[in-house]
């Protein structure tokens, strides 16, 4: 279970004279989770937290922030969340090279102050194939190379389909396990509502083939997810286990 935190750094808490809070509402915000992870886990079926850590609104490469500005404000949320007693830091729907850098440097200090490390997974978020700022999959895959990631992979983006290629590139080069986590499909203005069109045995079907295809080892849904296409992806991959992947492979500068 993720936490509520995606838009929980002091760059955009202070948007609503929130910032001083930004480590108490992190540190809450993780406690709650661990408190439904704990309700709901057993020993046959353990549950874990995942500490959510979006983006924000401002981007370092087109100098919208300083890097080290951004990854002070990161540093104070994974600070809130690693005391809060999450599992897990999901550094997610990065759109700039720069702003995850900025996450994950954010993340070293609080492990060094702390005298311990958690896994941090780092998701892309692709619009036809390329990140915001331009970067395409194996590129961004070469960037994160040199880190200790214990998932790498896809989320948000347009639905399922559109990861396609993106899922195959990083099935067959990526050395970390394959994380893959899309939108309910696109946004569809309907009877004065906005609703996402991908029905949950559509989404259900398209995650289960990227396990059994691309050995996808961890699933889940972004914008447009709801309980039930939630409850249809177990269904449809709960006791499956990731194809193994067969890596080629291939030298890069």
């Amino acid at each position: 279970i993720e936490t509520d935190t995606f838009g929980a750094q002091a760059l955009e808490l202070a948007k609503h004279g929130l910032q001083t809070r930004t480590y108490e509402i992190n540190l809450q915000a993780s406690r709650l989770a661990a408190k439904t992870a704990a309700d709901y886990g057993s020993r046959e079926q353990p549950r874990y937290v995942a500490g959510s850590i979006g983006p924000g609104s401002r981007l370092p490469s087109l100098q919208q922030v300083a890097f080290t500005e951004l990854e002070d404000s990161y540093y104070t949320q994974a600070l809130g969340l690693f005391d809060g007693g999450v599992d897990l830091f999901q550094v997610e729907t990065c759109q700039d090279m720069l702003q995850a850098k900025a996450a994950l440097r954010a993340l070293g200090r609080v492990f060094r102050e702390k005298g311990s490390a958690r896994p941090v997974s780092v998701l892309v978020t692709l619009e036809k194939n390329r990140m915001l700022l331009g970067t395409e999959m194996a590129t961004a895959l070469d960037t994160f190379l040199p880190f200790p990631l214990f998932a790498f992979g896809v989320n948000c983006g347009t639905g399922p389909e559109g990861m396609a290629e993106a899922v195959r590139t990083l099935s067959a080069s990526s050395p970390f396990p394959l994380a893959v986590m899309p939108n309910a499909g696109l946004p569809r203005y309907k009877n004065g509502n906005y609703g996402y069109d991908l029905e949950p045995a559509a989404f259900a079907g398209q995650l289960r083939d990227f396990v059994r295809e691309s050995g996808a080892a961890i699933v889940g849904g972004c914008c447009g997810s709801t309980p039930r296409h939630i409850r249809a992806l177990a269904r449809a991959v709960g006791g499956a286990a990731p194809a193994d992947r067969k890596k080629v492979p291939r030298r890069s500068r």
